[in-house]
């Protein structure tokens, strides 16, 4: 979000000045991270195993990217959310997911590095920079898919090194 906020700057919009409450702060973290943990027990803990076993975790974080995508669409429509803001939004939640796998299964298969990831993302998004006032997903999402870049670029020289 801090990447978001430095784009949105430099493309020249004004954003208002970051109110952060720690109190509020701490009261989303906390909701978030029970809402993470049980979301990352079933998609991570329980499908993950299986599919990184029989596909590896680039193509089981992107099975469960999909599906996670198609799980809030029609949330997303319901909330009147444009189809311009969903292909961005999904690009960038789909991103996500695989970075939430990369820190699973490079987390010794932990479940609470998932969740923390996840719950984390949550908060911020939700804080930047008033209660989430100018969340803008093409720039998250490019953000994102750029991070999943690097991480792919860093795991396949060391898949080249071994």
């Amino acid at each position: 979000m801090i990447g978001s906020g430095v784009w949105l700057n430099l493309g020249g919009q004004d954003l208002p000045a970051q109110q952060i409450d720690p109190s509020q702060v701490l009261l989303l973290f906390g909701v978030f991270l029970i809402a993470a943990m049980a979301e990352e027990l079933g998609w991570t803990a329980f499908a993950t195993r299986s599919l990184c076993t029989h596909h590896g975790w680039v193509l089981a974080g992107s099975i469960l990217g999909v599906v996670t995508v198609l799980w809030h669409i029609i949330p997303l429509i319901q909330v009147g959310r444009t189809w311009d803001w969903i292909w961005w939004w999904a690009l960038g939640s789909f991103a996500r997911r695989i970075l939430i796998l990369w820190l699973y299964v490079r987390g010794g298969y932990s479940v609470f590095s998932a969740s923390l990831f996840h719950a984390m993302s949550n908060v911020s998004w939700m804080m930047f920079p008033v209660q989430g006032s100018h969340f803008n997903p093409p720039s998250v999402a490019i953000i994102l898919c750029a991070i999943v870049l690097a991480v792919l670029t860093v795991e396949a020289r060391s898949l080249r090194s071994r």
